[in-house]
C-alpha cells in the first residue's frame, strides 16, 4: 500500500491537489470531477509545472459529460466537433513564449 508523503493544494482550484506517494517519484493531481474522485499523474517531480499541468488537466471538457447530456456519442463529438474545438482551444498555448 502506497503511503502519502506530502499534499499540495492547488492555489487557484480547492478542489484540485497535487499529491506524492511513496510508489511514485511523480506528482499525482486529484481532483473530485462529476461526483468522482480522478487521478492524473503529471509525470513531474517539479512543482510549478505540476500545478500547471495539473489545472490544464482539471479544465479539459469532459466528452462523456457532454455526449451524454446532448443524446449522443462520445465519438460523434470527436469526430464531428472536438477536433476544431482542441485546436482552437489551444491556439492560446502555441501563441504564448
Amino acid at each position: 500500500m502506497a503511503k502519502l508523503i506530502e499534499r499540495f493544494i492547488h492555489p487557484h482550484h480547492p478542489r484540485l491537489y497535487l499529491q506524492l506517494r511513496s510508489d511514485s517519484k511523480f506528482l499525482q493531481a486529484v481532483a473530485f470531477i462529476g461526483g468522482r474522485k480522478q487521478q492524473c499523474s503529471t509525470r513531474t517531480t517539479h512543482l510549478p509545472t505540476a500545478l500547471r499541468l495539473a489545472e490544464d488537466w482539471y479544465k479539459r471538457p469532459n466528452l462523456l459529460m457532454i455526449a451524454r447530456n446532448a443524446g449522443t456519442s462520445v465519438a460523434m463529438i470527436d469526430a464531428f466537433y472536438a477536433r476544431r474545438l482542441s485546436a482552437e482551444m489551444g491556439k492560446d498555448l502555441l501563441t504564448q513564449d
